[in-house]
């Protein structure tokens, strides 16, 4: 799909039974792939909404996180209501952390619900799933990412994916479960990211021979 600019992929086979089948999901390295391999991309950034905790084991509550690499904001044009986002300068890209506690972006209606709207939540440590996050930002109000609803926040996906779920994994190429989206360069017409990420993602993801070499995003 494509909009101003912002394109989210998807997996096309055109021999499928019913046409074309398409699949959202792709393996984190094609995140990776893209970012390093493909020009005509401004920003890529890949995201997966999961269920987790927040508060203490004994008596967490459940909530919706966002679990997103750090150009995810900047590709969707985002700014926060008040604090900031995470981003490259944390030193989450390719999976490593600047050595202090994750971070963590609140929903703004989430804030208003468990946090009564109070201002001094930035600096605050929360407790989401198995880790302890500090929260430095609230977004918009009505920003909701990609998804048909606000997560209630926005974790580091780096940090938390393999923490939160064994079953995926950021090295493993048969591991699809990422959702990607990316922003254009403005001078980069549609067809030539398609056409760039298509090849990007059979060099690297197919042997020579691979009967599924048709398969385009």
């Amino acid at each position: 799909s494509d909009a101003e600019g912002l394109s989210r992929f998807v997996l096309v086979d055109p021999r499928s039974v019913a046409g074309v089948a398409a699949s959202p999901y792709f393996n984190f390295p094609t995140l990776l792939d893209v970012a390093r391999d493909v020009g005509a991309v401004e920003s890529v950034a890949g995201y997966w909404t999961i269920s987790t905790t927040m508060g203490d084991p004994a008596d967490a509550g459940e909530v919706q996180a966002s679990l997103a690499t750090a150009e995810f904001f900047r590709a969707l044009g985002a700014r926060p209501a008040f604090g900031r986002f995470f981003g490259p300068a944390d030193g989450y890209p390719g999976g490593a952390t600047s050595g202090g506690p994750p971070l963590a972006v609140l929903a703004h209606g989430f804030w208003v619900r468990h946090f009564g709207s109070d201002s001094t939540v930035l600096g605050r440590s929360v407790r989401f799933g198995k880790l302890s996050y500090t929260i430095v930002g609230v977004a918009m109000p009505g920003f909701r990412g990609l998804e048909p609803r606000a997560p209630d926040v926005w974790l580091p996906l780096h940090v938390s994916a393999e923490m939160e779920n064994d079953r995926v994994s950021l090295s493993d190429r048969g591991s699809n479960w990422l959702s990607l989206v990316a922003r254009r360069k403005a001078a980069a017409p549609r067809d030539l990211l398609e056409q760039q990420a298509t090849f990007a993602w059979r060099r690297n993801n197919l042997a020579p021979a691979d009967p599924d070499s048709l398969r385009r995003i």
